[in-house]
């Protein structure tokens, strides 16, 4: 309900203006919801700013001492304080809801798992028919979600006495050969969470030793790369020292923007390269500045933000855009760890 009737707010406050006129502030764009940020959100401070305004505004007393409200003008408050310059998402996109899109910069710590039970693979018989239980996206994201907190708590906790007594272990190597879903019953106490995985061959076979196997298969159902349909025009490598001079350059700019609308910047970049860039039609040795330029944030150009100005390599071809997006991303997070 919720989602619906924002979607609708959204479309009113993309075609009001004054007089009821279109204008290039108002009109609401579509984002992909892989690529929406906490910036494009719409986020609402109800008892410090409407209701103060709705008290002001939108509420008058007749002689006879009823009130008279003034809905119009409530409505009018809302869409240019929170709905104007927010995207509507783009709800056709069902599949990418159950998606993850990740560098694996959340990969799980494989070693640090192996310390506290030796892995194994699961075999190729046991991955087939997990793949074949798990029927859709979100019955594998569940299943991932439900492993995460297994793993979780055996990095941080497993020992010889970590599980129950029933299950007699007497090593890392004995915690091994416990089934995930008799540690989730009887250690993490977790009742209902093994029959939720969806799969029997998870239930009654999979154990502690192939955590880190099933989670690389769940993990081949749910990421996908942010540019897979991308024409490969425009996914030329960046060489490793060109890499570092664009990014050394990116660091030294004295225009930075703050954590927030960097963010937003990349993730209008990304949905531009992962929607325009899937044929081949543009010139890769055009400058990616060029292309990029006229991309929209909130309403504005991004070739009209300082950071863009002054921070965006301008010599890069287009050809290597893939590439100096992720430059662009790591340049970002380092700089974060350094203001730290």
């Amino acid at each position: 309900f919720l989602r619906n009737t924002g979607q609708e707010l959204l479309h009113i406050a993309s075609s009001a203006g004054q007089g009821g006129a279109v204008s290039a502030a108002a009109a609401a764009s579509f984002v992909s919801p892989r690529f929406l940020t906490q910036t494009q959100a719409i986020s609402y401070d109800l008892e410090g700013r409407f209701v103060p305004f709705v008290m002001k505004q939108c509420v008058d007393h007749t002689a006879e001492g009823a009130s008279v409200y003034n809905f119009d003008n409530a409505q009018q408050y809302l869409m240019d304080t929170y709905f104007i310059g927010k995207p509507l998402v783009d709800a056709h996109e069902t599949s990418s809801l159950a998606v993850q899109y990740a560098d694996d910069a959340d990969a799980i710590d494989v070693a640090a798992i192996a310390r506290r039970v030796p892995q194994d693979e699961l075999t190729s018989d046991m991955r087939d028919s997990i793949l074949g239980e798990l029927r859709s996206g979100a019955a594998a994201l569940k299943c991932l979600q439900l492993l995460e907190t297994v793993i979780a708590f055996v990095t941080a906790t497993a020992t010889t006495s970590a599980s129950s007594s029933s299950s007699k272990v007497s090593s890392p190597g004995d915690l091994g050969e416990v089934l995930i879903s008799t540690y989730m019953r009887e250690t993490l106490l977790m009742e209902d969470a093994a029959g939720a995985m969806e799969s029997k061959t998870i239930e009654q076979q999979v154990r502690l030793k192939h955590v880190a196997s099933l989670w690389a298969t769940l993990r081949s159902v749910l990421v996908k790369s942010r540019f897979q349909d991308v024409h490969m025009s425009y996914k030329h490598p960046i060489d490793a020292k060109r890499a570092r001079g664009i990014k050394a350059d990116i660091l030294d700019c004295k225009e930075i923007a703050d954590d927030a609308t960097l963010e937003a910047l990349l993730a209008v970049m990304q949905s531009t390269i992962a929607t325009i860039l899937v044929e081949g039609t543009h010139d890769p040795s055009k400058a990616a500045a060029d292309f990029m330029e006229h991309a929209e944030l909130d309403g504005k150009a991004l070739k009209t933000y300082s950071w863009f100005q002054k921070g965006f390599p301008k010599a890069v071809p287009l050809r290597y855009i893939v590439d100096l997006v992720q430059v662009i991303e790591a340049a970002k997070s380092e700089l974060k760890i350094n203001l730290q």
